[in-house]
């Protein structure tokens, strides 16, 4: 069995589907494969960096909306009760 047939198959309990894992496990370490980078670490690194700064810069950007719309709605309220 592969791990594609353990996605694919239909399972009908909880129980069913981890015996069927136990046994792809059980094959599997009997002729076990080392897993093989195929980045450098200063690739997977500089990958996370971006995601990082991506990141950081849509959270900056979200907040500086949210104070724009806040000071907004201040705004509108503070100048409907002076107008009111």
């Amino acid at each position: 069995m592969s791990e594609r047939g353990i996605r694919r198959q239909s399972h009908k309990s909880v129980r069913q589907l981890e015996q069927a894992v136990y046994d792809w496990m059980a094959g599997y370490n009997d002729d076990p494969k080392p897993f093989t980078w195929v980045k450098t670490a200063d690739q997977i690194l500089g990958r996370i960096r971006r995601f990082c700064e991506r990141a950081l810069q849509e959270a900056r950007g979200s907040i500086a909306n949210f104070s724009d719309r806040t000071l907004g709605l201040l705004m509108n309220t503070e100048m409907s009760t002076m107008q009111g």
